[in-house]
């Protein structure tokens, strides 16, 4: 039913100024040390404006609360499952509720039935929180939606929240490889891939990035910087929202410190495609050429199971007109998962760009096999008669 988003920024503003500050490093877990951030506060203005609290995110209003908790006691009297209840909510309550880009947190999403994916997420979790629900958040692989703004791109990627059933008991000697419950998702389809769970804490940190990421769109780099710097605050590890500090202090023109910071979450952290990328254009942008490639090497390399991933990558080659790059990628996703049609396509525009015509009929031919919508196969098989006129 409902689909929820997190925005991760792609590419940057290139400029020339640099400085730096000195590194420490931060206990995450009882064996493990991950390095601080060189985060140049000087950069960056005091603001009235304060982050707010993760308890306001999910706060519901009295009448709001009053709402469900009545509808919910109904339910239960008719012998209704409460995680069922909950679904029933959202899908009644919310039925014309309106896909919009604002990030809102769980009154205003409320109160105003409209929101992006992650506002749906936020009520979601408000809503199970009432009901004392156990739940958990999933990311989902799925086509990449880009949003261009001047030479800044935003990317959506998504997570699911799981509503356990929470009468479930489970039978002895008997292995179950997940708990039953309901799934809430916003837009879902088959071409979505289920992927590794995402703790509450990096759900929050997702929440933050998203508000930092509109403001940096916004051009307000101080919201964006208090905005990000409590999404380091809850999960300093976190890749993306390393991604996002390196990202602004490059914006400002500290490009030392953004490369100690990609250096840190590459040594450290997981091996992004996107945070790789992004470090890639910076090292560019400092004439480190050899090290780019190496970087370039690394990210041809990667093992990431993800084939949406390299399926965003390809298309933001594409846009740059590096199609040489653009080509291994689609043919990448191809071979990863024949089905993601939309690498197919791709590739038949590139061929059909570059001349290459006996390329370009070969792909979409191979792309029927994993076409079975009416329309779509005679739109593709349209495309082939041409070619063959050709």
């Amino acid at each position: 039913m409902f689909k929820l988003s997190q925005v991760l920024l792609i590419l940057i503003w290139v400029l020339n100024l640099s400085s730096c500050s000195s590194q420490s490093q931060l206990k995450i877990a009882d064996n493990e040390i991950f390095p601080v951030l060189p985060i140049n506060q000087s950069l960056f203005k005091e603001s009235r404006l304060k982050a707010i609290s993760p308890e306001d995110i999910f706060k519901l209003s009295k009448n709001q609360e009053t709402e469900f908790l009545e509808f919910y006691t109904k339910k239960i009297a008719l012998g209704d499952k409460p995680h069922h209840i909950v679904y029933a909510f959202i899908t009644e309550r919310f039925s014309d509720f309106t896909y919009y880009g604002d990030t809102l947190i769980a009154e205003e999403a409320y109160r105003l039935n409209r929101g992006n994916c992650m506002s749906l997420a936020i009520l979601t979790t408000s809503l199970s929180n009432l009901a004392g629900l156990e739940y958990d958040f999933r990311e989902v692989n799925s086509i990449p939606v880009f949003e261009k703004h001047s030479n800044l791109i935003l990317s959506a990627s998504h997570v699911q929240v799981l509503i356990y059933d929470p009468t479930f008991i489970p039978e002895k000697n008997t292995i179950y490889l997940s708990k039953p419950g309901v799934v809430i998702d916003y837009f879902p389809q088959s071409s979505n891939l289920a992927s590794k769970k995402v703790s509450h804490s990096s759900f929050l940190a997702m929440y933050y990035n998203n508000i930092a990421s509109f403001a940096l769109v916004d051009g307000d780099l101080d919201v964006a910087f208090i905005n990000a710097s409590k999404a380091y605050e809850i999960a300093p590890e976190d890749s993306a929202t390393i991604n996002l500090m390196a990202l602004l202090h490059k914006k400002k023109g500290d490009l030392a410190s953004a490369e100690k910071m990609y250096k840190i979450a590459k040594v450290h952290g997981e091996a992004n495609i996107n945070l790789l990328s992004n470090y890639q254009v910076l090292l560019t942008t400092l004439d480190k050429f050899q090290e780019a490639e190496l970087i370039q090497q690394e990210l041809d390399q990667l093992d990431d199971p993800n084939p949406y991933r390299w399926l965003e990558q390809a298309m933001l080659a594409e846009q740059k007109l590096q199609y040489r790059s653009a080509e291994r990628k689609y043919l990448k996703v191809i071979d990863m998962a024949p089905y993601v049609t939309q690498a197919y396509l791709s590739l038949y525009d590139i061929y059909l760009k570059k001349g290459k015509l006996t390329k370009a009929k070969v792909i979409l031919e191979q792309s029927l096999e994993w076409v079975y919508e009416v329309k779509q196969r005679q739109r593709y098989k349209s495309k082939l008669y041409q070619l063959a006129k050709s």
